[in-house]
């Protein structure tokens, strides 16, 4: 006789007399529990704020880094043409390349009754500057010097503006397009082509091949 359910506000009045961080506190439980009260049972109404760790920096491509992967192209009538494997992938002079993503900082948690929790930082990593590359001014994008190839060699990019075959233009390489110089160490097969915006060099020979430069082409 004369007892009564536990109001909502005496609940909120125990959690702050007893220094329970506020914006731990779970509000909705606890007017969930005014409204259906339950008893003889544990029953959440503050929860501490978790920690969250910062993601590390990471390296943004703007190219394809596995040089295995063929792109086969198809036509609208599905055909496929296996002379256009796409292996090159070229890039002109002030072109992006790559961008980095700074490490972020973590968020620091607290305990229901406000004691600090640490989270840790992000990892920060180096950027992979390798040759005829450089730094844009935002100290993150990392832009080609010159017109060529661009590679990821020894997790470094770099920009090739001299292409070297080391055996014919066949089915293997499919055909030749270059922003740059294209140097062919075997022969050019029938039914190929070879076209760079600088020279080409032809160590063997040419057979019913199309070759085109806007440089000199020189057939050995």
């Amino acid at each position: 006789p004369g007892g009564a359910d536990i109001s909502s506000d005496v609940i909120f009045n125990m959690l702050r007399n007893n220094k329970i961080y506020e914006e731990t506190i779970d509000r909705d439980a606890v007017l969930r529990f005014h409204d259906r009260p339950v008893y003889k049972e544990n029953y959440l109404v503050a929860k501490g704020l978790e920690p969250q760790n910062g993601k590390d920096a990471y390296i943004l491509y703007n190219f394809e880094t596995d040089q295995t992967k063929i792109k086969l192209k198809e036509s609208e009538s599905g055909k496929v043409d296996f002379k256009e494997l796409n292996m090159i992938q070229n890039v002109v002079e002030g072109q992006p390349l790559a961008r980095k993503v700074p490490p972020e900082k973590g968020i620091p948690g607290k305990t229901v009754l406000g004691m600090y929790l640490e989270a840790k930082n992000g990892k920060d990593i180096g950027l992979p500057l390798g040759k005829n590359v450089k730094l844009a001014p935002d100290g993150l994008t990392i832009l080609a010097e010159t017109n060529g190839q661009v590679l990821l060699l020894n997790n470094k990019i770099n920009v090739e503006p001299v292409l070297t075959i080391p055996g014919d233009v066949s089915l293997r390489t499919g055909n030749i397009m270059f922003l740059g110089t294209v140097i062919v160490a075997g022969n050019v097969e029938d039914g190929f082509s070879v076209k760079a915006s600088g020279n080409i060099e032809v160590h063997g020979t040419v057979g019913k091949a199309e070759i085109d430069a806007e440089g000199d082409i020189i057939v050995n």
